[in-house]
């Protein structure tokens, strides 16, 4: 069920057209991540559905109510930021009830209410702490915790892991997934990190150029990119010129590093081993066939010999791990783009 709808919305910064009638259904109770790299516009998304934005065409609607024309306190969303923005004066629990405050809830049903997310988030030990003792991951389950002490019917995130180091933030990741379906929240998380948006995303929109190429389940976009902007900017796979058959037509076909098997007769293609990493459990070979670069991963195994430099390789891979892509006139960006600093 569809619970929000952006309808051909566009936006400005000055004679700039960042969003480019922008269509996007989030479904009620999703996780619906948008990515996208540097300046492709989701933020701006983000920001115009928060009401931060003004837009300059299109509609937005929540529930089926139009909210495109209400002023940010009245559409019923709470936003989480990169930045924390805690009151430094206020303990954990003061932070919360400042929220709640404001919407002149009386002091009994603000405790309770308080109380409850604390839990949710596990800072029922650190309630009474100041945010100068706490570290940067129990701040951000601070900011998050202020966002959904309000009951928001939309939960908009804006990259709230961004600043927190690896294993913090892949904790988080996982807490914050396991708080949005304990609660049967509906959110929307902005991102720059394919992985994070991978994990955590029941969809996934990819924006370029102020569109969305893109809007599917994460494993469909994953295996199933609808053009090679998508492949590229969605991991690492291999992009190469291909021809069908049947009926003629020439494109690319995608295949992703471990969808590679290394085989002993009907090989796809043969390759030259140029250089050979290890990459945690894997092993990944740099390769070249027929002048195009290749990336294949297998196990590390123990004991288990690397491939040298020159060695040749007889790759195959099963029919449904090769997506062939048709030429396409979506926007494109060059092949080195990488997403948001």
């Amino acid at each position: 069920m569809t619970f929000l709808t952006v309808d051909r919305v566009c936006a400005e910064y000055g004679a700039t057209r960042v969003l480019n009638d922008v269509t996007a259904h989030v479904a009620e109770g999703e996780m619906h991540v948008l990515l996208g790299p540097s300046g492709c516009g989701k933020t701006t998304l983000l920001r115009a559905i928060s009401g931060l934005q003004a837009i300059s065409g299109g509609s937005i609607a929540l529930a089926g109510r139009r909210i495109d024309a209400l002023p940010p306190a009245d559409r019923g969303l709470a936003m989480v930021f990169q930045h924390y923005a805690l009151f430094p004066n206020m303990t954990v629990r003061q932070n919360l009830a400042f929220a709640l405050g404001r919407r002149g809830l009386g002091r009994a049903r603000i405790a309770d209410n308080v109380d409850r997310m604390l839990e949710v988030v596990d800072l029922t030990p650190r309630a009474d702490a100041l945010p100068a003792a706490l570290s940067g991951g129990q701040k951000q389950r601070v900011a998050l915790a202020r966002a959904l002490v309000l009951e928001p019917r939309l939960l908009l995130l804006d990259e709230p892991l961004s600043a927190l180091d690896a294993q913090i933030r892949k904790r988080l990741q996982l807490e914050l997934k396991r708080m949005q379906r304990q609660l049967g929240l509906t959110a929307i998380l902005v991102t720059h990190d394919q992985d994070e948006a991978m994990r955590m995303g029941d969809r996934i929109s990819i924006l370029n150029a102020g569109r969305i190429v893109q809007s599917d389940r994460a494993e469909t976009v994953f295996h199933r990119p609808a053009d090679t902007f998508v492949a590229r900017f969605l991991g690492e796979a291999n992009i190469l010129p291909a021809h069908l058959i049947a009926p003629g037509r020439a494109g690319h076909a995608v295949i992703h590093p471990a969808a590679f098997e290394i085989v002993t007769d009907l090989p796809l293609l043969e390759a030259e081993v140029v250089d050979t990493e290890i990459m945690g459990q894997l092993v990944r070979i740099h390769c070249r066939a027929g002048g195009e670069a290749l990336r294949v991963d297998r196990l590390a195994g123990y004991g288990a010999e690397r491939p040298a430099p020159g060695d040749r390789l007889q790759l195959g891979a099963r029919p449904d791990a090769v997506h062939f892509i048709a030429p396409t006139s979506s926007p494109s960006v060059p092949d080195n783009t990488s997403p948001d600093p």
